[in-house]
């Protein structure tokens, strides 16, 4: 909602961000308190209000629409009205909203603004002498770490550290623009090193970790409800690494994957709190950080439960060589070669795990995993990681040759009722735009509901290009598989990095 209003206010068009109040905490704590600002110096129009906000009905949005701003106290409708007709300042924002010119040829007078944008906050390069016990309480204190047993970064451990990949020799950065929910940010290789050597990493795998903050779970994503992440690692830097693609890969069972996962936390954590912001709220005293204003908590804490896979980032290696033939792994949907390494995440709401385990003489296991694909219907999108023994359970038995017609089965065999997928919140969120705007299927789901057909049987998922299908586990193991709400990206080169 904040980039949609920046967007408007950009093209001369006054918005206001409406959130839920943790949202607007957070941002606030984030952009300079309570009249924070955008990366460009510009100031945020916002307002809050209470949970549920996804899938609330009618009568429960104009109750809120009629209520208090619980952060603010005040009717939440007249404080949208005053924000929409009330200029922004002069001592605010170098961003310029133009005069607009209506279709009647009147004229909306622009705002013009000439103050500072906000300053970095900038932290000291070195923490004062102290012991690793009180050091690690300090960051414990910040919330930078995931609370574990850590190294401690000496000088000597992160210049080993950054010679372990040629961006080590010169003061580079990593950096990212636009990233929910931290916006632009910026780690130096340096910084980088530090992180690797808190997390246990050795320098022969620092081109690994380099890439692994570069790839997109930093900062790992999250709203108001849980986003979960799964990160998978491709090509010969598999082995090098040691991450795990066969038996037990989803379970704490590899040295490089908990490194890595560490890496991104540590990176997640540094960049939610300090990256382009006057957020931190406080200062160091002797290698201790003294909070000065209560009314600001650190930031980064407004999801209702949160989600176990942000302690390793859940990462796993593409068991390659155990897909069947005529299947392409993760390299080859990409059109990479087999030995190209690549870091490949992805965020995403809902994640189904499936305990049991299927079997040839069963129920078949496509129509068992089109049945759990309609929980995962809220953001279009739907992966499958499969074991061995059930990849070749589908290409054996029940005839799937090659993923793409695997992947073609699922839209025609994917239903649920209307009134199923608009109860789901995540779908009503993500969705309900589409029906404003008319467009099918969305629009023709809404009908249903309108004229009191909620029971009639859709078909939520149009194209094959929501599925992606993986394979990892022990090849001699049980025919199992989980179900997640994502879809991974093309991936981060970790030769680049090494």
């Amino acid at each position: 909602m904040f980039n949609n209003a920046r967007s408007l206010e950009q093209k001369g068009v006054a918005a206001v961000a409406i959130a839920q109040d943790s949202v607007i905490t957070y941002v606030a704590a984030k952009y300079d308190g309570p009249v924070f600002k955008y990366d460009n110096g510009m100031p945020v129009r916002s307002a809050a209000i209470l949970p549920p906000v996804s899938g609330s009905s009618l009568e429960v949005q104009r109750e809120k629409l009629f209520g208090l701003d619980p952060l603010e106290g005040i009717p939440l409708y007249q404080e949208i009205i005053d924000a929409l007709i009330t200029p922004l300042g002069e001592s605010y924002c170098t961003h310029d909203i133009p005069e607009v010119t209506l279709a009647d040829g009147s004229k909306i007078a622009g705002e013009l603004y000439s103050g500072p944008a906000p300053q970095s906050t900038v932290q000291p390069r070195y923490m004062p002498a102290n012991t690793a016990e009180n050091i690690k309480a300090t960051w414990e204190s910040l919330d930078r770490t995931d609370y574990r047993p850590l190294i401690m970064p000496t000088q000597a451990r992160v210049t080993a550290m950054l010679a372990g990949s040629s961006r080590g020799a010169s003061p580079t950065t990593i950096h990212k623009t636009s990233t929910w929910p931290s916006g632009n940010w910026r780690i130096t290789v340096e910084l980088a090193a530090v992180y690797s050597v808190m997390a246990g990493a050795t320098p022969a795998m620092f081109p690994a970790c380099l890439a692994m903050i570069a790839a997109g779970h930093v900062p790992y994503g999250n709203s108001t409800t849980s986003f979960m992440a799964t990160t998978m690692i491709t090509g010969d830097w598999r082995m090098k690494l040691g991450v795990n693609s066969g038996g037990d890969a989803f379970s704490p069972s590899s040295y490089g994957a908990d490194v890595l996962g560490r890496v991104a936390v540590f990176a997640s954590k540094a960049v939610n709190m300090h990256v382009n912001r006057n957020s931190a709220r406080g200062v160091w005293d002797n290698g201790s950080w003294q909070q000065t204003d209560p009314n600001y908590p650190q930031p980064g804490h407004f999801v209702s439960l949160g989600t176990p896979s942000h302690y390793e980032m859940l990462v796993i290696g593409d068991n390659q060589e155990a897909y069947p033939s005529g299947w392409t792994s993760k390299n080859g949907d990409q059109g990479y070669t087999a030995s190209a390494s690549y870091i490949c995440t992805s965020t995403g709401w809902t994640t189904i795990v499936h305990s049991g385990h299927v079997t040839a003489g069963g129920l078949p296991p496509q129509d068992l995993m089109a049945y759990y694909m309609g929980g995962t219907i809220g953001t279009n999108t739907c992966s499958l990681y499969m074991s061995p023994a059930t990849a070749a359970i589908l290409h054996d038995v029940y005839g799937f040759a090659t993923k793409a017609q695997l992947l073609n089965y699922f839209p025609l065999n994917v239903s649920m009722t209307a009134r199923q997928f608009w109860g789901n919140g995540v779908t009503a969120t993500m969705q309900y735009t589409q029906v404003r705007s008319g467009t099918e299927p969305y629009s023709s789901y809404a009908t249903l509901i309108n004229q009191g057909n909620a029971e009639a049987v859709i078909h939520p998922y149009t194209s094959s290009n929501s599925f992606r299908v993986y394979v990892v586990g022990d090849a001699d193991g049980q025919a199992t598989w989980h179900l997640y709400e994502n879809s991974l990206g093309a991936g981060t080169s970790i030769d680049s990095y090494a």
